[in-house]
């Protein structure tokens, strides 16, 4: 029986051995294997060569350059305002602000005052007076746009924005969500969910109002959470996810307690994301590559290699199982939007903020940390982009000014008193 002709050696293998199989059982077929999935990640890679010979009559064949101007010129169009069009992000202006805000600094583009000035004005009118920001000035406080609101502050870097944060409220607000068994709501009357512990936890870590009752019992529900495959799902018993993946992951490391989980498992699961036509990450098994999870997923690897190794005497050896070169050249060669600029999920799909900052942060990971000696930059070294804190997803140097700056403020009152952190 001849084989259908796939254009990825990897679908073919998977073909092969599962047609062995079903050729050398009882209940052999005589069709080759059809489904909706391998048409997707086909139709996929017919989009990525597309895509890579258009790269290739724009900008030659001597290697992806980085359109560093076109995307600082995206993210201040979407700074200074959007059309009418966008109006279903209203809950998510906090979140636009933090794309935009991460993606310049990535870009090490500067902020000039008065733009800084108008996004810490709007950060402050999104504070609740209970604690936490909402999405925009006057919504319900939520944990997710708590974090993007507080990594904005941070990323931008000056006092005056990282005192807008009340650490008495925003500690009231963190634990006004947590609940009984180790896990955090959303936002009042809202749903548990493991990216809720994650956001809480990079939020007390950075502002420094962490102490012994507020993750009490968390790590162990975290644990919970990650499934037989290895990697962590939203909450117990559903499927593993690489955003909720990471979500995990970086919170154990926040507590300390990373060899908690199984380790092996999270590494092959983390491993096997990896794309092996296209060198981008897929969020879940039998998906689809995704730009963000350039992010998502490749940012695991130097947290766990970091991490643990700084724990013990001991050396974890993770060398050869994420390639950091095959993600740079998806990225810049089959992600980039060359004419209006911008990161885009995949090939023909229209470029956002979002991922955006994702994959500009997916690109930092794999030209800042790579598990060999060497580390090489793709396209050369104009191609560089700042280097992110993996475990905040801020550049490193607003992620130190911010944690120096927090440091030397005076304790809250609370009712236990604060306790150290990685």
């Amino acid at each position: 029986m001849e084989p259908p002709a796939f254009s990825d050696s990897r679908v073919k293998e998977i073909y092969d051995s599962y047609n062995f199989i079903l050729c050398n059982s009882k209940y052999a077929i005589n069709e080759p294997l059809e489904t909706d999935t391998v048409e997707e990640q086909e139709n996929t890679e017919k989009a990525c060569r597309k895509a890579k010979a258009h790269f290739e009559e724009i900008q030659g064949k001597d290697g992806p350059l980085l359109v560093r101007q076109i995307h600082i010129n995206f993210l201040l169009k979407q700074l200074h305002g959007l059309s009418h069009d966008y109006i279903a992000l209203e809950g998510s202006r906090t979140w636009i602000v933090f794309w935009c805000v991460n993606g310049l600094r990535l870009l090490n583009h500067p902020i000039e005052h008065s733009l800084a000035h108008r996004i810490v004005t709007f950060l402050a009118e999104c504070q609740s007076t209970t604690g936490g920001f909402g999405g925009s000035p006057s919504h319900v406080a939520h944990i997710a746009t708590t974090y993007a609101a507080v990594m904005a502050l941070a990323s931008i870097g000056t006092e005056d924005a990282l005192k807008v944060i009340n650490r008495k409220t925003l500690y009231e607000f963190i634990l006004s969500l947590k609940q009984p068994n180790g896990s955090f709501i959303m936002h009042k009357g809202g749903e548990v969910d493991i990216r809720g512990v994650y956001c809480a936890a990079a939020v007390a870590s950075l502002t420094r109002i962490m102490d012994s009752k507020l993750f009490e019992g968390t790590p162990a529900w975290v644990i919970s959470c990650q499934t037989y495959e290895g990697g962590f799902a939203a909450e117990p018993f559903v499927e593993a996810h690489g955003g909720y993946t990471y979500c995990g992951v970086a919170a154990l490391a926040i507590f300390g307690k990373l060899t908690m989980m199984n380790i092996d498992k999270l590494m092959k699961w983390c491993a096997s994301r990896q794309m092996a036509y296209e060198g981008g990450f897929q969020g879940r098994s039998n998906k689809l590559v995704d730009a963000c999870y350039s992010f998502w997923m490749a940012a695991i690897f130097p947290i766990v290699d970091y991490e643990l190794n700084n724990l013990d005497d001991k050396r974890y050896d993770f060398g050869g199982i994420f390639e950091p070169e095959g993600l740079q050249w998806y990225l810049l060669e089959l992600c980039q939007n060359l004419e209006r600029g911008g990161i885009r999920d995949k090939p023909e799909k229209n470029p956002d903020a979002y991922h955006t900052c994702y994959g500009l942060a997916g690109l930092s990971v794999a030209q800042h940390y790579s598990m060999r000696e060497k580390e090489t930059v793709v396209g050369g070294k104009e191609n560089t982009v700042e280097q992110i804190n993996p475990l905040y997803n801020i550049v490193c140097q607003y992620h130190q000014l911010a944690f120096q700056y927090f440091e030397k403020q005076p304790g809250i009152v609370v009712a236990h008193p604060p306790v150290a952190h990685p």
